[in-house]
């Protein structure tokens, strides 16, 4: 950046000394924006990724509640076929 500044300004006017020092700062804060803007740009990808994984495993949390409310289901069934099928037993046994 600083050589750009330079490259762009020689030839254009002789710069007394403060003014290459204004040059050297401008490009010095250009390069820091510059790294700036690359680190805004990495966190908003991580953040991006983060984003689908955190949605990816509520989506596999929601699926796990599906699964548990299925069973569940399916125990309290299974739970009243086995007392009817203990009172059908019940009434063999004393008749």
């Amino acid at each position: 950046m600083r050589a750009e500044l330079r490259r762009l300004l020689a030839g254009a006017q002789t710069f007394p000394c403060s003014d290459l020092v204004v040059i050297d700062l401008i490009a010095t804060i250009a390069d820091q924006q510059s790294m700036i803007a690359g680190a805004v740009e990495e966190q908003h990808v991580t953040t991006r990724e983060m984003s689908t994984w955190i949605a990816g495993v509520a989506e596999s949390v929601q699926g796990s509640a599906t699964a548990a409310e299925t069973v569940r289901a399916a125990a309290t069934t299974m739970s009243g076929q086995a007392a009817r099928l203990r009172d059908l037993l019940g009434a063999q046994h004393a008749g």
